[in-house]
């Protein structure tokens, strides 16, 4: 359980960090809204719960079997490992996800999907419906040197 509990956090600590770099670097190339909408992604919240919980409960097994060493209860141990196995296919998950979501292409449609959703909150009124017969100003009645009559020559 304590190699269980050590390799997941100290896997989930390089993980992260190594994503914070790679997503500065490309926040740094295309817009900083990456590292905002980071934290924001389920699965990222997902993936970090997983490590955390499969930590935790590695923590609180060896805290049970530490008052009583002959004892180790079977059950405990095998939650634990299969935690282990399931934070593995979350580690694979994870680096799928970011892989994805650094692509130029996915990072613009995001950014467009997010401003396309907050334009009805920036802008709340509607726009009134324009008359076809009102003239524009400076459209209609401007004259351009060919209609003056003069010639430049």
């Amino acid at each position: 359980m304590s190699t269980i509990g050590s390799a997941t956090i100290t896997v989930a600590g390089v993980l992260f960090s190594v994503t914070m770099v790679a997503l500065t670097l490309a926040s740094n190339q295309f817009s900083p809204r990456i590292l905002r909408n980071y934290m924001r992604d389920r699965v990222n919240q997902v993936v970090l719960g997983g490590f955390i919980a499969t930590f935790a409960y590695c923590l609180l097994v060896l805290r049970s079997i530490q008052g009583n060493e002959d004892f180790v209860p079977a059950v405990a141990v095998t939650v634990g490992v299969v935690f282990a196995l399931a934070t593995l296919a979350l580690l694979i998950l994870f680096v799928h996800h970011i892989a994805q979501s650094i692509q130029v292409a996915n990072i613009l449609q995001g950014i467009a999907a997010e401003t396309v959703g907050q334009i009805p909150h920036l802008y709340p009124d509607a726009v009134g419906e324009q008359v076809e017969d009102e003239p524009q100003p400076g459209i209609i009645g401007r004259e351009t040197p060919r209609d003056s009559g003069t010639s430049r020559r």
